[in-house]
């Protein structure tokens, strides 16, 4: 495993695998339990979320990873975060 790159959901060691056509990056993450992709734009936005809520944004997405891979998508996207967010902060 690379230890240079960076898991850019938890920031954890991970493999970076490729960039896609559309600029998505495919990551395999042993925190997340697998191969992922996730969007520029995501990762933008996953860096400007700090403190307890990132913590629950991070967990959600990975549960939706873990879901994705049950239903048998290898390597799932990371959905937009905006949903994710908001529906956290109206937990709180």
């Amino acid at each position: 495993m690379n230890s240079e790159y960076k898991c850019p959901i938890w920031g954890t060691d991970a493999t970076f695998l490729a960039h896609t056509s559309n600029g998505d990056t495919v990551v395999d993450s042993p925190k997340v339990g697998g191969k992922y992709c996730i969007s520029f734009n995501n990762q933008i936005e996953l860096n400007d979320i700090t403190g307890s809520i990132r913590d629950d944004v991070n967990k959600n997405i990975t549960c939706y990873l873990e879901e994705q891979r049950k239903h048998v998508i290898e390597c799932p996207m990371v959905p937009y975060i905006g949903p994710i967010l908001d529906h956290i902060e109206t937990e709180c």
